[in-house]
């Protein structure tokens, strides 16, 4: 920490030095363009000629200045000429110089030198909160003569008709026309525009503007994620994306997300999109090997939310073909920052943040656990037994101990320190970033991530020829338990003391399984992650483009997990120690170089984009297992008694054509065509090429005349539509081949053992997709975007059962096996509301998805029998229909489908689990220096209630507590519940137990709302700090996961699973933070 804060000490009065910009000049008889060129490139800040027409005809004069700053270098070279500047972010705009006393330009490139005549329009621009528009363009539409709005937005025409009409333009803002009278002055406000026909549309290779866009596509703009604290920029896209649903495994701090895109395709493999970072495809799946609390850890926790620019989600064939085989399930297209034009620039954001979860279960208190015990006994007809301590007097209880408050009660700190460094001088700039991130977790002990982060960018840009270095580095170091302690809050509420009264951990004599000894079960992991992409492009002839994308990406992963000996509160000969050490290191690399063509002939404008694409991955994984008898002194010691080595070697070669086919006539009719020839190491030679690709079209029929004329409310309007194919090759590697493992044998000998059967012939999966959609602008007010589309996967890849005689149980091939997913997908957002000084905008988005696994042949033999079943969602799940609870027994009672007076598979039907529909709704709200962002999230879905761990009113060391609302089970003849009765021994009992929760009746209404995210900014005004060389000073407050309103007894709605103990909920996060640049 020491060392960091010594370094931004350096690079902060480093930065001092070299903050004011300098130009130099010596020039003569150069005109004016030429000499705005110069400065471009010296210092990237763009020219903007304002009514002046002809700029390479001004002739500034002889022209000597070196190393002088940028205000000074401009003044002498405006100073002997009719022409004036000012300077607006990275922008110069230069007009003609203003009479002394007036706020307006008297002259035109047409009347230098003539006084205004007294056809005169005076007006102002503003926006609808009052704030002046500087630059907007005022044109009279019927002389075509024009304006600037000077630094107040006050702008005068002369020389005009009496009356008419003018249009007003700016860069930012919807065009608007108003009628003027001269003599009658002219105010004017202008409606900031949306994204919708002005923001450029990354798909990949290529850009578009998203009204000529043909695809699906959302943007995430990094602004919407840098305002939630969380630990992965990808859980920061929740609710916000249309047809794109996250699920977290857990609250914790790196936990995995599962990220799909308009629904699930494959039954066997991976549903994951592809992830492009900066061009480099990402690895996403998890590293980790051995134990942890978290399950396994996310590599996305390498990216940090404060460098992405944005995040795009690709998700029809026409914006995912182009990518072949590895977008069957969408792309996640990744963007960082890069090096800012202009003067040098310091940024320092220091924050500090805590959590804690969000909910909490209804357990039982000590007053009711021992009621439930005690019933127990009674309804079995039998008492209490010597291992029944809770119950037989052996343990000492100082009261009721709320484990949940104990054990995932505390709070997680957050800190976080970035200091980023921009600069440009001529048409080089760099850009340096520095990030400590350090968090806790709620569980007690000393639980910690640190992650260190170097970013680095390195351009060269002369405007036409351009070179961009991209290199991200993150050494992350994990300490956590091996076990998520909210498995462990089922303990007796009436427990002993966690601790003796010397200070150690109470055994209670052997008798208590006190749940703090499983923080001595420890897993590390430590990780070196490297990024790096280099950019190269420029022109070749006459509308012929080139580029090179090359990219590099390594990781070296190390995780070990320790379960020492004292482990174990009563220690006996049959104890083992165990030590598992995880290696994994992956490399990659991708090569892209590219050509392309554009050319407009009158109304026709065509691109063609073709390129090549070569990958290799090479992962080399071991995983050591060791296990070793008692004696402390060997624990690092690989010497064991027992000793197991797991290699794995993968390699992955790739190669593919791409291509990409653009027109559009006026801007009004569009279609697109991409396709990607490719091949694959993972499959046989003989399979190992495919074809796919996509076509689009779009409409925009809001620029036909019967629109304009008898719609005219429609301010925007498109009609698109698309179809194509890609293929799905989310398998492993060497699937084709026969593989064999090393098993011992005897007097020291080892042999082979079959593991797979060889299977040569399968190929990828195919997945057709198609999507009609409709796009709407009312009055520039309203925008909405309304899309269908459906998925139809076939060809599916699974495993299939093959004769014992081969030496294998399995092989992989395709089967007929059709899935569909189809869906409505609504989006909805408004243009800036005035409400007085205060401004609104929101945006409101619906995703109603239908999964169905459509045809199956010989499923009933197959070994998915018990798992899909045709004319059923793929998350369906095999259950026994609950009937009630018999009023005279107090047991469950199930429907017998097969009528045999027994439960088993036969009696089990399909019932859904997932989501119906889900839903974001997004406000944010200005005033003056103050920004407010609130973001909700509803989901409709379906969800398990774990009950417990075992039968309700029997002894578990582990836990043996229940959720208060089985405070409604059954106790007496004639009762009529909800929940079987108590019992402590009974085996048939126990038996009932698990087919009550094998039953229908553990799915409840899962549904949640949640304010995901609340966001409040402050921008320090600058008078406050104008003598000291601050130029920005910023306020946070973020707050995550605020609170949730769900009828869901549960823990968590969002991470409840079948069958699996509840993991630790969604964490409530809260964040202060502070940034200042200089």
């Amino acid at each position: 920490m020491k060392s960091f804060l010594l370094l931004m000490c350096l690079i902060l009065g480093y930065a001092k030095q070299i903050n004011a910009q300098e130009i130099s000049e010596n020039t003569k008889n150069r005109s004016l363009w030429d000499v705005m060129v110069s400065i471009r490139k010296q210092t990237g800040y763009t020219s903007v000629y304002e009514e002046i027409k002809q700029p390479k005809s001004i002739k500034p004069g002889n022209i000597s200045i070196q190393n002088v700053p940028l205000k000074e270098g401009l003044d002498r070279i405006f100073e002997k000429t009719d022409y004036d500047y000012s300077i607006t972010d990275s922008t110069i705009y230069i007009h003609f110089k203003v009479k002394p006393g007036s706020s307006f330009p008297d002259k035109t490139d047409k009347n230098i030198g003539k006084p205004a005549v007294k056809d005169t329009l005076r007006g102002t621009v503003f926006e609808l909160n009052n704030n002046r528009v500087p630059g907007a363009r005022v044109t009279v539409k019927s002389s075509k003569k024009a304006v600037s709005t000077d630094g107040n937005g006050h702008f005068v025409l002369t020389d005009i008709p009496e009356n008419g009409i003018v249009i007003i333009r700016s860069l930012g803002f919807e065009d608007k026309e108003v009628k003027y009278f001269v003599g009658k002055e002219l105010n004017c406000s202008l409606i900031r525009s949306t994204t919708l026909m002005n923001e450029h549309v990354a798909k990949g290779y290529y850009f578009t503007r998203k009204e000529l866009n043909t695809g699906s596509v959302v943007i995430i703009a990094g602004a919407d994620i840098q305002k939630q604290p969380v630990g992965s920029p990808l859980t920061a896209i929740s609710g916000r994306v249309t047809g794109v649903y996250i699920s977290e495994n857990s609250g914790l701090t790196g936990a995995m997300a599962k990220i799909t895109i308009r629904g699930l395709n494959s039954l066997q493999n991976e549903n994951d999109p592809l992830y492009i970072v900066d061009g480099v495809p990402y690895y996403s799946a998890s590293f980790s090997q051995v134990i942890n609390a978290a399950g396994s850890l996310t590599p996305f926790s390498y990216l940090r939310s404060e460098d992405i620019v944005n995040i795009t989600v690709l998700k029809d064939a026409d914006a995912t073909a182009i990518y072949g085989s590895r977008a069957a399930n969408g792309v996640v297209f990744i963007t960082t920052r890069k090096a800012l034009p202009g003067k040098t620039t310091v940024c320092l954001t220091v924050s500090h943040g805590y959590g804690k979860v969000i909910r909490r279960l209804k357990l039982m208190n000590a007053e009711q656990y021992l009621t439930m015990r005690q019933e127990a006994f009674r309804n079995d007809h039998t008492s209490a037994g010597q291992t029944d301590y809770d119950l037989n007097g052996s343990w000492h209880s100082s009261g009721s101990i709320d484990w949940q408050d104990m054990l995932i009660g505390g709070i997680a700190n957050t800190d976080k320190e970035i200091l980023t460094v921009s600069s440009k001088k001529g048409p080089i700039s760099f850009l340096l970033d520095l990030a400590r991130h350090s968090e806790g977790t709620v569980y007690p002990g000393y639980n910690v991530n640190r992650t260190t982060f170097v970013k680095g960018v390195l351009q060269y840009d002369t405007g036409t020829f351009k070179v961009s270095l991209n290199l991200n580095y993150a050494n992350s170091y994990t300490d956590l338990p091996q076990t998520d302690f909210t498995q462990k809050i089922f303990m007796a509420p009436h427990a002993p003391n966690i601790f003796d009264g010397s200070g150690h951990l109470n055994n209670e004599n052997g008798t208590f399984l006190n749940p703090l000894a499983t923080a001595l079960n420890r897993s590390y992991s430590f990780s070196n992650n490297v990024l790096a992409n280099l950019s190269i492009s420029g022109p070749l002839y006459r509308g012929i483009k080139f580029k090179l994308n090359a990219g590099y990406y390594a990781t070296h992963f190390r995780d070990e997990a320790i379960s020492p000996f004292s482990l174990y509160q009563v220690p006996n000969e049959s104890n083992i120690a165990t030590y598992s050490l995880g290696s994994n290191k992956l490399n990659s690399w991708i090569l892209e170089p590219q050509l392309n063509f554009d050319t407009l002939i009158d109304k026709h404008s065509l691109n063609i984009l073709t390129g090549v694409s070569v990958q290799r991955s090479d992962q080399q994984r071991y995983l050591l297992n060791t296990a070793w008898s008692p004696n402390e002194e060997f624990m690092t010691s690989f010497n064991k008694e027992l000793l197991k080595l797991i290699p794995n070697t993968s390699k992955y070669s790739y190669g593919s054509v791409f291509m990409r086919l653009g027109y559009n006539y006026a801007e009004k009719y569009v279609a697109n065509f991409t396709g990607r020839y490719e091949g694959s190491s993972k499959f046989d030679p003989k399979k190992r090429y495919a074809l796919f690709g996509a076509f689009g079209i779009a409409w925009l029929f809001y620029k036909e005349r019967f629109f304009k004329n008898h719609l005219p409310f429609i301010t925007f309007g498109k009609l698109r539509a698309s179809i194509g194919t890609t293929g799905n090759d989310q398998i492993a590697d060497n699937r084709f081949v026969s593989t064999y493992t090393i098993v011992p044998g005897t007097f020291g000998s080892s042999g082979l053992l079959p593991t797979q059967g060889r299977s040569s012939l399968y190929w990828w999966e195919i997945i057709n997709k198609s999507e009609i959609a409709l796009e709407l602008g009312i009055r520039d007010f309203l925008f909405l975007e309304m899309s269908y589309y459906r998925n139809w996967s076939k060809n599916q890849l699974v495993k299939s059962p093959i004769s014992a005689v081969t030496g294998s149980e399995w092989m992989t091939q395709n089967l007929p096996i059709v899935t569909e997913n189809k869906g409505f997908e609504l989006a909805m957002y408004t243009a800036d509301i005035s409400l007085g000084p205060i401004n609104w905008r929101s945006s409101f988005n619906i995703t109603i998805p239908s999964n169905e696994l459509k045809y199956y042949p010989g499923i009933s033999s197959s070994k998915y029998a018990g798992e899909f079943a045709v004319g059923h969602p793929l998350t369906v799940r095999p259950l026994y229909h609950f009937k009630y609870v018999d009023k005279e027994t107090g047991r469950a009672v199930f429907d017998d489908l097969d009528g045999n007076g027994k439960l088993n598979k036969m009696d089990e039907h399909f019932e859904f689990t997932g989501q119906k529909w889900f839903s974001g709704f997004s406000n944010s709200f200005t005033y003056k220096g103050i920004s407010i962002d609130i973001f909700l999230q509803y989901v409709k879905q379906r969800s398990y209630d774990f009950v417990s761990l075992g039968t309700p009113g029997k002894f578990l060391t582990n836990g043996a507590s229940q959720t208060t609302y089985l405070l409604g089970r059954w106790s007496k003849p004639g009762d009529h519940a909800s929940y079987p009765r108590y019992s402590a021994l009974n085996e048939d009992m126990d038996q009932n137990i698990i087919d009550f929760k094998h039953s229908d009746a553990m799915l409840k209404d899962g549904s949640f709302f949640l304010l995901k995210n609340l966001s409040i900014s402050l921008c320090i005004p600058a008078k406050l700090y104008k003598r000291t060389i601050l130029q920005n000073i910023s306020l946070h407050l973020q707050a995550q996961n605020l609170f949730m309103i769900t009828r869901f007894s549960g823990l968590d709605p969002a991470t409840a699973q079948i069958a699996v103990r509840p993991s630790l909920p969604a964490m409530r996060f809260v964040n202060f933070m502070i940034k200042a640049s200089l």
